[in-house]
């Protein structure tokens, strides 16, 4: 009997130091799951900070560049505008000086013709300006 006793108290301690170990373990993994979720925390922190820091200076820049694109198209649709305008005046001048070649008009006629025409191109110029910028 004597034998059998220390048998099963030599599997008791047996199961008691194979729960101590697996204890053990369950610890160290739960203290290493801990410690991966505290640098995780951390490095979002660390982002954070990082997106408030810049997060002002990325929306100014969106805006700026907003606003360098409205410039950009009032520019082009003015630029359009005035080639337009131009090609018109031009059609309409060599439609004129083909008609005048065939009539003959005078000198007097086409001065006074060119003197419209540059009238109407500081019309429309100035028509086309801002009221800022027309004062």
């Amino acid at each position: 009997e004597d034998k059998k006793e220390r048998e099963e108290l030599e599997t008791l301690r047996e199961l008691d130091r194979q729960q101590q170990l697996t204890e053990r373990a369950e610890r160290k993994k739960a203290l290493l799951e801990q410690d991966r979720l505290r640098r995780h925390q951390v490095e979002l922190l660390r982002c954070e900070e990082i997106h408030v820091e810049f997060r002002p200076d990325l929306d100014r820049m969106k805006e700026q560049m907003e606003e360098e694109k409205f410039r950009n198209k009032k520019l082009l649709d003015a630029e359009t505008e005035s080639l337009v305008l131009f090609l018109r005046r031009q059609e309409e001048k060599e439609r004129r000086e083909k008609t005048e070649g065939k009539s003959g008009g005078s000198r007097e006629e086409q001065q006074v013709g060119k003197e419209r025409d540059r009238a109407e191109g500081k019309r429309e110029i100035k028509e086309r300006r801002s009221p800022d910028e027309r004062a």
